[in-house]
């Protein structure tokens, strides 16, 4: 039962910046860009962002969940920040790079893909890497596939507009963890303090645009239902620690 909890968990929580925990005087102005799982994985970025002058912090990071609970494959090591201010610059920037230096082996998974998807890709940058971006867009043109820059800003300003409305947590998900919190004392305090974890997750987790744009990730319901199961977490323990100091 505890493994099964454990899998619901991993498959619903925060990854990337919601699990990092990011010393104070790290927060600043810069914003989280990109995240990577070795070190090497950053080095030509870097080295561009170096030559234009472009300011960053890259580091090593540790996470406020263990990364058991999440997942391993699921917690990158190093992560990129960069002013939100900054964000645009650097994405036309490396795309410049990236257009320069094609490298798209042949086994690429975009080769796969069908012309609408290529299409899906490129109207929905906040759901891929810019390097996928490109190369969907370096396939498309060497396809013969026209690209309207105007009306790909447009899909994807219409998408954006979308996302800033907030996403909903699930209906079920809430339900399991607001069990998780009140039963999990019970059970095994991990269970509890997960549901806290995910509660402030829901309630005040932020999402960052391909544009530097920073808004809530969910909706006003869920916020407010995250907000709910982050006290009823609160209160759980509370009151298991209570039940345990008058049981003694």
């Amino acid at each position: 039962m505890m493994h099964h909890l454990f899998s619901l968990f991993r498959s619903q929580s925060p990854v990337r910046e919601q699990i990092l925990d990011w010393p104070e005087d790290l927060e600043n102005d810069f914003e989280y860009y990109r995240d990577f799982f070795f070190e090497e994985q950053a080095a030509d970025l870097l080295v561009v962002f170096d030559k234009v002058n472009i300011p960053y912090q890259f580091n090593e990071v540790k996470y406020v969940v263990d990364p058991v609970i999440v997942g391993q494959s699921l917690t990158p090591k190093f992560v990129l920040k960069i002013r939100s201010a900054d964000f645009a610059r650097a994405n036309r920037i490396w795309e410049e790079v990236v257009r320069q230096h094609p490298a798209i082996p042949e086994d690429h998974y975009l080769y796969d893909f069908s012309t609408q998807e290529l299409l899906n890709v490129v109207q929905d940058p906040q759901s891929w890497s810019l390097e996928d971006v490109v190369n969907a867009k370096m396939i498309l043109e060497r396809e013969g596939i026209p690209l309207d820059e105007e009306f790909l800003q447009a899909q994807q300003l219409e998408r954006l507009e979308k996302l800033k409305a907030g996403k909903s947590p699930g209906q079920n998900w809430i339900k399991i963890y607001f069990a998780m919190a009140i039963f999990g004392p019970f059970i095994h305090i991990i269970l509890t303090l997960a549901a806290l974890g995910m509660g402030l997750f829901y309630w005040k987790d932020k999402t960052i645009s391909e544009r530097g744009e920073k808004f809530f990730t969910f909706n006003r319901k869920g916020r407010t239902l995250g907000k709910w199961l982050f006290f009823a977490s609160w209160l759980a323990l509370i009151s298991f620690v209570v039940f345990k100091i008058f049981m003694v």
